[in-house]
């Protein structure tokens, strides 16, 4: 647990220390300290080198590591002449073959997953975020960091789209669709935000609120015959027996209940919400309900994923609206102190410890 526990450290001490990186100019106009790049800079290398050099602790780093050396044996116009040679995404497995024909190995493969899995996230915090630091600090204790170390693909594209989460915000369809088609060439349950994009925009009323609750009840019960479809359609290799068909237990869903009602709790800390928040509400609400859907069919889990990120920009504008501001700077410590002992607690009872680095690069 050392790792990690260090991991955090330096993240809180970046954070302590980017509390002093705004200034308003004599315009009025509020600026960057240069160290604001710096900081930025020092926690995704620290963020990139643990992702990327990590061992074989996880079940899919070892598929994955299988499969990189499975599609090595294939050219890239034998893939794209034979679909039979595939069994994972087109991007993904165009990924894999580019770079064993450039000379790579399987760690530079995974160091190129974690570079544009974090330049993603990165780019969608900096954009979006109240407080990139108090985002950044969520995303390693609650978010999908660690979550990439396994399931790096979906992660993968749940970085794409919310880097392309700009366009969503600005109605503009074709450039989101096209991000969303992107993402699912890497992890086709990308595709679910293609209907996401008009849920996500409705406003939060009395009637939607009964919409969602009837579609999500009505999706409950006929829940079985929905993954019979989709069995029969989209994923067929999955039985009734296969690994993520059972459902999470019960503690499972503490962390994203505790996440929704921080969220819906505080939103009255938004005096005149704009399109950005209404998004970011709705989405942390169907990231509650998706989480929910995963007690007990474990897969439906993975698409929350999508929303996550969406519930830590709304869970850090919350956080820097609460008042007064004195109480404001204790309430942020006393809950990402929280953050950080739950991370620690659930990587110490994980496959994930002991972290340790890769043994050889090859």
């Amino acid at each position: 647990m050392l790792i990690y526990s260090c991991v955090l450290a330096f993240i809180l001490f970046l954070a302590i220390y980017s509390l002093k990186e705004k200034y308003i100019d004599s315009n009025g106009v509020i600026q960057y300290k240069m160290n604001s790049l710096v900081v930025i800079i020092a926690s995704f290398v620290v963020l990139f080198c643990i992702s990327s050099f990590r061992g074989d602790f996880t079940s899919d780093y070892k598929n994955y590591r299988d499969q990189f050396l499975y599609y090595s044996k294939f050219t890239v116009y034998e893939v794209l002449g034979s679909p039979r040679l595939r069994g994972q995404e087109l991007g993904y497995v165009l990924l894999n073959i580019l770079t064993y024909q450039l000379g790579g190995s399987y760690v530079a493969f995974v160091s190129e997953i974690s570079f544009l899995t974090l330049l993603f996230f990165y780019k969608g915090f900096w954009n979006d975020s109240d407080d990139v630091w108090l985002s950044i600090i969520m995303f390693v204790s609650i978010g999908a960091y660690y979550t990439s170390f396994n399931i790096s693909r979906q992660i993968f594209a749940v970085s794409m789209t919310f880097w392309g989460a700009k366009y969503l915000y600005d109605r503009k369809a074709g450039k989101y669709f096209i991000i969303v088609l992107l993402a699912s060439l890497f992890h086709r349950t990308a595709l679910i935000l293609i209907p996401f994009y008009f849920v996500l925009n409705m406003d939060l009323n009395r009637k939607s609120v009964t919409l969602v609750t009837l579609c999500t009840i009505g999706l409950v019960v006929a829940l079985d015959e929905v993954l019979d479809l989709v069995r029969l359609y989209v994923y067929s290799p999955y039985r009734n027996d296969s690994y993520g068909m059972t459902g999470f237990k019960v503690t499972n869903i503490v962390l994203p209940a505790v996440v929704a009602m921080l969220g819906l709790l505080l939103r009255k800390e938004i005096q005149e919400p704009d399109k950005k928040d209404k998004i970011w509400i709705n989405a942390t609400l169907f990231y509650l309900i998706l989480s929910l859907l995963g007690l007990k069919v474990m897969m439906l889990q993975r698409f929350a994923e999508y929303f996550m990120p969406f519930s830590i920009l709304l869970l850090t504008r919350m956080f820097c609206r609460v008042k007064p501001k004195e109480f404001r700077l204790f309430f942020i410590f006393l809950f990402v102190i929280g953050f950080c002992l739950y991370n620690l607690v659930t990587l110490s009872s994980s496959g994930y410890n002991p972290y340790y680095f890769i043994k050889a690069i090859k």
